[in-house]
């Protein structure tokens, strides 16, 4: 639709992430994580139901009008892909839509930690990649699996909702599948991937029992599982996995299989740096014995501690590292820095980082 396209052609144009959109609303960009309201007038009811109209087909009418939320992929006349994302609230619809960048970013423009493309080089197990809302953990796991479609050859089977980025067959053949068009739920699409000559098995949000439960059993079964998971923490997503239980497993056998499929969890918030644009913090899991024991005996409380002293060892990390990482590189600012580690007892060492050597790896140990 031509009103929409050039609505996503101005977002572009003033570096937005996202489009906001209501009836007899301002509009509103996401721009380096700041909402700002465009100059524009609002649309009129007439005019935001057209939109409406010419964005979902009758099935996504109904959905919407039956779950009050639908999701689903657009592609504008400019060949941009978006991700749009409809739902009710007290003043009625309102439309999100997110630019989809055109070209999956290489692993090293990201800023993560460089030992998170070690996951790459596993033959089986399961990878969460999680965090907030708009965290990018789409973005991490895309690039992830363009990564070893560049350097491997493997069957990568994707099941998401809705088709994100378009992966291009390179070294892998990659077969990318959304909800509600190619299957019915993530939950049949995993159990069917396992049957479909996968090697690696990525689910685009990974949150209900049975979903999860069917991931653990795919990684169980010599399948690589990369997922994302809406979670702030490790432990928020140890205890999402550890309570979807069901007449499947009894909690110990959920643990005991869970510690040993597990092999990673990266958890990822954006942060502003010094540019004006954001950069990833980020804690990070490896399925060490010490983890190992600590997921057995549910013991999460202790998760924070174990990643702090892995730090060297293993290259894991609580979220305070990645901060004071972050500074030490001069990716942030002190100021930033110092919001986040006020409450951490790095917040006292924040003032000595400033005279180290900053001619460091990212990643490296703090000395």
């Amino acid at each position: 639709m031509k009103e929409l396209d050039d609505y996503l052609k101005l977002m572009s144009e003033e570096e937005g992430s996202d489009l906001h959109l209501r009836a007899n609303t301002p509009i509103f960009v996401r721009k380096h994580g700041k909402l700002v309201k465009l100059d524009l007038p609002p649309l009129t009811e007439t005019q935001y139901l057209a939109i409406i109209d010419s964005l979902l087909s009758k099935e996504q009418k109904e959905r919407l009008h039956r779950e009050k939320t639908v999701t689903l992929s657009y592609q504008a006349a400019n060949q941009a892909r978006y991700r749009i994302h409809l739902f009710f609230e007290m003043q009625g619809v309102s439309i999100v839509i997110r630019l989809i960048p055109e070209k999956i970013p290489r692993f090293d423009t990201l800023h993560l930690p460089k030992s998170v493309e070690d996951f790459i080089h596993l033959e089986s197990g399961l990878v969460i990649i999680a965090g907030p809302t708009n965290s990018g953990k789409s973005t991490t796991m895309a690039s992830l699996i363009d990564a070893i479609n560049r350097k491997q050859s493997r069957h990568i089977i994707t099941i998401e909702s809705p088709i994100e980025f378009v992966h291009k067959n390179i070294n892998s053949l990659i077969s990318q599948r959304e909800i509600g068009i190619h299957t019915l739920s993530y939950e049949r699409a995993i159990k069917a991937a396992m049957s479909e000559d996968a090697d690696i098995i990525t689910i685009g949000r990974l949150q209900h029992s049975a979903a999860i439960q069917s991931a653990i059993k795919a990684a169980n079964a010599d399948h690589l599982v990369f997922a994302t998971m809406d979670a702030n923490d490790i432990q928020e997503v140890l205890h999402q996995i550890t309570s979807s239980n069901n007449e499947n497993f009894d909690q110990h056998s959920l643990n005991k299989t869970l510690a040993s499929t597990l092999k990673g969890i990266v958890v990822q918030h954006l942060i502003e740096s010094v540019d004006g644009s954001r950069v990833p913090a980020v804690e990070l899991l490896k399925n060490t014995p010490h983890i190992h024991d600590l997921i057995m005996k549910e013991k999460f409380e202790e998760i924070p501690a174990a990643l702090e002293a892995g730090y060297q060892t293993y290259q894991t990390q609580t979220f305070y590292q990645s901060i004071r990482d972050l500074y030490r590189l001069e990716y942030i600012s002190e100021e930033t820095a110092t919001r986040h580690l006020k409450d951490s007892k790095y917040g006292l060492l924040l003032q000595g980082i400033r005279h180290l050597s900053h001619n460091i790896e990212f990643g490296e140990a703090f000395l």
